[in-house]
């Protein structure tokens, strides 16, 4: 679930400090969209030298982790999108790409130790023929169809030649994200940002994200790093916790940061001084 909010009144455990040297909008772009590539390359695809990497949706948020990470491990990489996006996942690293509206990489020769499918929509058996001996496929997102195979058949699709086909299941939490922001700081990681939209143009980002053509960044909240201060416990139907400024980031776009709430807390006119 998502939302659109100037202010958001949630608990202290939510929230992290932003990183440092960082940018708002970079650290809105991370802990959603980086959890998942960290999880499903770092943590659960056992990438190392050598292993034929790809993801499937490769041009979204996760994706233009996703790739990065996998080439830090070693790996080679295919993204796969559409044709506007070619270039883009050439730019971060991709030793291969695939517009999958001419090309499916289900029905080809090659096969993969690692597939991060991201936008899954084919049948499970046609993902259990992309992977070699020993390979992995993690589903992230796609169709409700290709969700019940891989959940109700994945366990024993491909057990005799040590294929592994499953949901990646994603841990949320602040904590989770750390890995790959020290990536970001240490300049190993880069982050895009395509475009940036004002609060009051919340539809024509909704209409641009759902065009397909955004590079990058899906939608994530931005709760988990902004600076917060204490929730006033006298303003009207506050709860205990933290107010934060929950900018949504929607596909390399950035809903902008009130510059005003990084200055002195405002008066609220119901309740006084913050």
């Amino acid at each position: 679930m998502g939302g659109f909010a100037e202010y958001a009144c949630v608990p202290q455990s939510a929230l992290a400090r932003m990183p440092a040297g960082m940018s708002y909008e970079q650290a809105a772009a991370l802990p959603q969209a980086g959890a998942i590539a960290l999880q499903g390359i770092h943590d659960n695809a056992g990438v190392r030298p050598g292993r034929q990497v790809l993801v499937n949706g490769a041009g979204s948020g996760s994706g233009m982790y996703a790739i990065q990470l996998a080439k830090l491990g070693g790996a080679e990489v295919t993204g796969v999108d559409n044709a506007e996006k070619l270039e883009f996942m050439r730019s971060l690293g991709a030793d291969h790409v695939i517009d999958y509206t001419r090309e499916d990489f289900t029905i080809t020769e090659r096969a993969y130790d690692v597939i991060l499918d991201l936008a899954a929509h084919r049948s499970a058996f046609a993902y259990r023929g992309s992977l070699a001996p020993g390979g992995r496929y993690l589903y992230v997102g796609g169709s409700v169809g290709t969700l019940l195979q891989v959940l109700l058949l994945g366990p024993v699709l491909g057990r005799a030649e040590g294929k592994k086909i499953r949901l990646l299941a994603v841990r949320l939490g602040v904590q989770h994200p750390a890995p790959i922001v020290e990536f970001c700081q240490a300049g190993k990681v880069a982050v895009v940002i395509d475009r940036r939209y004002p609060l009051s143009q919340v539809p024509e980002a909704l209409r641009y994200l759902g065009e397909g053509t955004p590079r990058a960044r899906s939608s994530s909240s931005s709760n988990s790093f902004w600076p917060a201060r204490p929730a006033p416990s006298t303003w009207p139907g506050s709860n205990p916790g933290l107010v934060a400024a929950p900018t949504v980031v929607l596909s390399r776009t950035l809903l902008d940061y009130p510059a005003e709430l990084n200055a002195t807390p405002r008066e609220d006119p119901a309740s006084g001084p913050a």
